[in-house]
């Protein structure tokens, strides 16, 4: 089953983990991909464009996994893919 999620939203991850759990029970895998940078120099980056690249690349994946892990077995798994901004932040 795949269910996308809005990766700034912890309502939808619980809401997330709910679902599975009601339709499923468990877990598997998480393979989360999200992504997000600005195209700017560092000096001319608005403090709200930070703000969205910490929510989206570093509390999103923290609030996902914590919402989810409670539902994963043993041999359960994590796939996290980085995205290209990883390479020039």
């Amino acid at each position: 089953m795949s269910i996308p999620c809005d990766i700034s939203s912890e309502i939808e991850f619980k809401n997330l983990a709910k679902t599975i759990d009601e339709k499923l029970g468990h877990i598997d895998v998480i393979i989360q991909a999200s992504g997000y940078g600005v195209s700017v120099p560092s000096l001319g980056m608005k403090d709200s464009n930070l703000t969205d690249i910490v929510n989206i690349q570093f509390k999103g994946p923290f609030k996902l996994f914590k919402a989810c892990i409670p539902l994963m077995k043993n041999g359960a798994a994590i796939i996290q893919i980085s995205s290209a901004t990883a390479s020039i932040m």
